[in-house]
């Protein structure tokens, strides 16, 4: 048990760095998408481009950086949480951190839902400036966060 406690625990802080590296490659994408956009709006144009985000985990989802978000908080939570019962701090602790762990998880479900609708609107129709149907740039199989859920 002793043993298992420490196993647990690092695969605890391995999920946390994996997560947080995992947000940090997915912000990378979106942020390339932006320096794309600059680089093909030279004159001044009012309205920008925008491209669907496609590699990594966009092929599935809109918002994977939400999901890493959530990945870590869940790691971080159950860090603390198992650190809590070794050490017999009182409940009312864990209490708060799952408090925090399900606002997280709410927050970032509602904004990757607002996104994913975005997304729908401005790339799941006819495109108004060429004509052509953009229906292929966002498939029916992409999820807002969580694949298969929601």
């Amino acid at each position: 048990p002793q043993q298992w406690g420490a196993t647990v625990c690092l695969i605890l802080v391995g999920l946390c760095l994996w997560a947080q590296f995992q947000q940090h490659r997915h912000h990378v994408i979106l942020a390339r998408l932006r320096q794309r956009n600059q680089a093909l709006n030279t004159t001044k144009v009012v309205k920008p481009n925008y491209f669907l985000p496609r590699k990594g985990w966009f092929q599935w989802l809109s918002c994977p950086h939400y999901l890493a978000e959530i990945l870590f908080y869940v790691g971080l939570c159950a860090l603390t949480y198992s650190w809590n019962k070794a050490s017999q701090i009182n409940e009312a602790h864990s209490t708060r951190l799952m408090l925090l762990l399900a606002w997280v998880i709410s927050n970032l479900v509602a904004s990757a839902l607002k996104s994913h609708a975005w997304y729908k609107e401005h790339f799941a129709g006819e495109s108004k400036d060429s004509g052509h149907s953009n229906i292929n740039n966002f498939h029916c199989h992409r999820w807002a966060i969580i694949p298969y859920v929601v």
